[in-house]
């Protein structure tokens, strides 16, 4: 159950940072940003 409960955990801040880098991606296109993307 730990297990279960700390993979949501990381998996909501994962999808969080992922909408975070895309957000800051689109409104800032940089070559910096792209290997962050990848």
């Amino acid at each position: 159950m730990y297990r279960a409960e700390t993979m949501t955990y990381w998996g909501d801040k994962f999808l969080f940072w992922q909408w975070s880098f895309s957000f800051i991606f689109l409104a800032y296109p940089s070559p910096i940003i792209d290997p962050i993307m990848l």
